[in-house]
């Protein structure tokens, strides 16, 4: 079926084009737009963009030879302006339809250029190729460069020669420094965080951004006895935060990056239980029942994967009754799912901030911050 319209806003899946009473996404376009879609199946929301009808005046011409061929960047067809708006758009959508909030605290943006802002990159090879996955496919699709990367990422791009026998390897950099997985050097200490990074161990891809971010939760979280820092990977929050709190609790179910925190936060009174989540709550019950004691923090920072957090982890903060808990989110509608659920156990929304850690893209970071009231 082809079918014409206008795009009403952006989606993770494309722009959104309503036609016959449905709603499709269509990658590559902009809102503004008219354009000619298909869809191959009624039945599936998804369309592929045919022709542009009438081209939005946000629409801009992107700076990457390999726009919609390599599978990382989305939006470079948006101007700056128009992604930030949608992508704020997107967060406060998600938490109406999904978390129920019809009064959302007004949302906050924190930018970021919008290219030369990517610190860490995760390259392929095949038969001596090396670059990006293609959209969709398996396939590597050979890059030379990376706008979107800092300076000296985007050097190592253009000359890489992959460490021995390794098929993928992440690549982080800043300054004229650069770890490699595999390579020579795998570490880094990150000035402004004042932590070592491990290129095998995940760390945010924009630098700027996480300095940024790190500093505001440290602000919203104030001072006080106990910090619990869960999915802490190598403790940057809680770096950042022990100099505020008597003691820490940090949790991540990575051995080696928990073990990397015990480095960073040398010196600090803390607790560390590598730990999912899942088996962290279960340790917290059976340590009360035991001591009388809960080694959880009446300050609480999550910084959880996409899926968001576990029920028994929202439980165990409603039956704690933690009375601030800061939450990072990389997916707006896992956050406003939990945000209904913890809305419902007694907490207040404060305030909500998006953070373009991901510019390009529709990917989005916010920080939110609850507070308990207790149950009406």
């Amino acid at each position: 079926m082809v079918f014409e319209g206008r795009v009403e806003s952006i989606s993770f899946s494309g722009g959104v084009v309503r036609f016959g009473g449905k709603a499709f996404f269509v990658p590559f376009t902009c809102p503004g737009d008219v354009v000619r879609a298909e869809a191959a199946d009624e039945k599936k929301p998804v369309a592929r963009l045919v022709e542009i009808v009438e081209a939005s005046g946000d629409r801009v011409e992107p700076q990457c030879p390999l726009f919609g061929i390599c599978g990382g960047c989305t939006l470079q067809h948006m101007s700056y302006e128009s992604q930030a708006a949608e992508k704020k758009n997107m967060v406060a959508d998600a938490l109406r339809r999904i978390g129920g909030v019809e009064a959302a605290p007004e949302i906050g943006f924190v930018p970021s250029p919008p290219y030369g802002w990517r610190n860490r990159v995760e390259l392929h090879t095949d038969g001596g190729i090396v670059g990006f996955k293609e959209s969709k496919s398996a396939k590597i699709v050979r890059a030379r460069d990376c706008p979107a990367a800092v300076p000296v990422v985007r050097d190592f791009i253009k000359y890489a020669a992959p460490p021995c026998g390794r098929r993928r390897f992440t690549v982080y950099g800043f300054d004229d420094r650069i770890a490699v997985e595999g390579g020579d050097t795998e570490r880094l200490f990150v000035p402004g965080l004042d932590v070592t990074m491990d290129a095998r161990l995940f760390f945010q891809s924009n630098l700027e951004a996480q300095k940024t971010l790190v500093a505001d939760v440290a602000a919203i979280a104030g001072k006080g006895g106990m910090l619990a820092d869960i999915y802490c990977g190598v403790g940057a929050f809680a770096r950042s935060l022990a100099a505020g709190f008597a003691e820490l609790v940090l949790v991540e179910e990575n051995p080696q990056a928990i073990a990397l925190a015990r480095e960073n936060l040398r010196g600090s009174r803390a607790e560390y239980y590598a730990l999912s989540a899942e088996r962290y709550c279960a340790a917290v019950g059976s340590n009360a029942q035991n001591t009388g004691r809960t080694p959880h923090g009446e300050t609480a920072v999550v910084d959880p994967p996409r899926e968001g957090l576990c029920v028994p982890l929202i439980n165990l903060f409603i039956r704690l009754k933690t009375a601030a808990l800061i939450y990072v989110s990389c997916n707006p509608a896992t956050l406003a799912r939990d945000t209904k659920r913890l809305l419902e156990g007694g907490y207040r929304l404060v305030s909500v901030t998006c953070y373009d850690f991901y510019p390009q893209t529709t990917h989005i970071e916010c920080a939110v911050l609850f507070r308990y009231e207790g149950r009406l």
